[in-house]
């Protein structure tokens, strides 16, 4: 399990049981006995947004390994901001959703451990138990509004690089 001695710490996350080759790198930086916040690192030494994630969905977990080492060193030669997160507190999923909303972010929510972004768009509104959100396709079209009951969220990804580009041909 991902406690506070972890905190601050790179780590290589498989999160994906079936496919061991695939995981994700970044910081932590908060967790609980339910939750993991990470700032993500993108294979190419940028920061790739941030992620909230289930405990249980971490399979294995390797701290300041080389890897994650090499890409520390890049991010600071290129000078990049870690990407800014939400204070976490007793509602974790609410705080991530709400600060997608503040900032106009497009997240990407997983739900019911599907393994897949089932929702992807822009956080309407989070209220009464129940996130809505303003759904995108992968060409950034309109594809309608979602609401989602905020308890069957069981992944949250927010300001990625895919993320922010689908946030750009949205615009387009």
């Amino acid at each position: 399990m991902i406690d506070e001695t972890m905190w601050g710490r790179v780590a290589q996350c498989h999160v994906d049981a079936e496919d061991t080759e695939c995981f994700l790198v970044g910081r932590i930086v908060w967790s609980n006995a339910q939750w993991v916040l990470m700032q993500l690192l993108a294979p190419h030494g940028r920061w790739d947004g941030i992620a909230l994630l289930a405990q249980a969905d971490y399979q294995a977990v390797e701290v300041d390994t080389p890897y994650c080492q090499k890409l520390v060193k890049v991010v600071a030669l290129r000078g990049e901001d870690a990407p800014a997160y939400p204070a976490m507190g007793d509602d974790p999923r609410g705080k991530m959703l709400n600060h997608a909303q503040a900032h106009q972010l497009t997240a990407a929510l997983e739900i019911c451990g599907s393994g897949v972004d089932d929702v992807v768009g822009t956080v309407e509104d989070v209220s009464g138990g129940l996130v809505r959100v303003r759904q995108w396709t992968d060409d950034g079209d309109a594809d309608g509004e979602s609401a989602v009951a905020v308890d069957a969220v069981t992944a949250i990804f927010v300001g990625s690089e895919q993320l922010t580009y689908l946030d750009l041909l949205r615009r387009v």
